[in-house]
């Protein structure tokens, strides 16, 4: 009976160990083809994605990651939680945009529901936020989403916890892992991935960067996903675009962790960073 539970405390712990151990990015990336500056996007999103998953965990994700590294809920989300909470909280009666680029495992847009739900009071989603999403994978199916719509750790959540409840006949990914977001976060972003409009699979930022409109979004989050760009000028280029389609005064959320396109003027231009790796745009 101790060498089974043993066992399977060990397997568990290799799972957990997986999941903590974060892609590392010592250059750029330089995979993909270079960008034709086309009208319509170029659906190049599966052979890219396939070939970059031999190196490296590209839909690697936690609940209120910060950084390259994953699995606990990082100390610093506590400046991405306090930027949501000001944004939502300036006339809260006017519906906020915000675009998402690389949702992993779907834990980014459920850590960022859980936090606005708490800041909006109660209200509807639907009323406060218009929220959408660009990603190289395929839709998730409901199953996938349902279990990833669980807090990662079988510990009530370290932020927003009046977001989750507990669910004592379902588990997330791991045993004892009961607590998920409520019904209306799920169904929220259940809807938002079903609507074409708002939703962009099998498709890479760097085709459709582009074609957001000008000044729309209150907040564009893009984490551990531009370094896996194909090459330093697209990379720029991509982040001059989402600069366009951010609201002045919105907020960029990137990687804490600067990279050197973080340092070009063309980047830095119009930008001032309130905290490490978040932004907001200035005129």
């Amino acid at each position: 009976m101790a060498k089974k539970f043993f066992t399977s405390y060990i397997l568990v712990y290799h799972q957990l160990y997986k999941r903590m151990i974060s892609p590392i990015y010592p250059n750029q990336i330089y995979y993909s083809r270079p960008i034709k500056r086309n009208n319509s996007p170029s659906f190049t999103a599966h052979p890219e994605l396939d070939k970059l998953a031999e190196h490296f965990s590209v839909t690697a994700s936690s609940y209120f990651r910060r950084g390259q590294y994953y699995g606990a809920p990082a100390d610093e989300f506590i400046d991405v939680e306090n930027i949501l909470k000001s944004v939502f909280k300036h006339r809260p009666n006017n519906q906020k945009n915000m675009l998402i680029v690389g949702i992993g495992s779907s834990q980014e847009p459920f850590s960022y529901l859980a936090v606005i739900k708490n800041a909006i009071k109660g209200r509807d989603l639907r009323k406060s936020l218009n929220m959408q999403i660009v990603d190289m994978q395929s839709k998730p199916d409901s199953r996938s989403l349902f279990v990833n719509s669980f807090f990662d750790s079988p510990r009530y959540p370290m932020y927003a916890g009046q977001s989750f409840i507990y669910d004592i006949r379902n588990r997330g990914l791991f045993e004892k892992c009961h607590y998920r977001v409520k019904d209306d976060i799920f169904k929220f972003v259940q809807e938002t991935y079903d609507n074409p409009n708002k939703a962009k699979w099998d498709t890479r930022i760097q085709d459709v960067a582009k074609d957001y409109p000008s000044e729309k979004f209150d907040i564009i989050s893009a984490n551990n996903v531009l370094p896996y760009i194909s090459n330093h000028t697209t990379i720029i280029d991509t982040i001059h675009e989402l600069k366009r389609s951010l609201k002045p005064g919105g907020y960029f959320i990137t990687d804490p962790f600067k990279f050197s396109y973080m340092y070009e003027y063309e980047v830095q231009k119009n930008l001032r960073e309130v905290k490490d790796g978040i932004y907001q745009k200035i005129k």
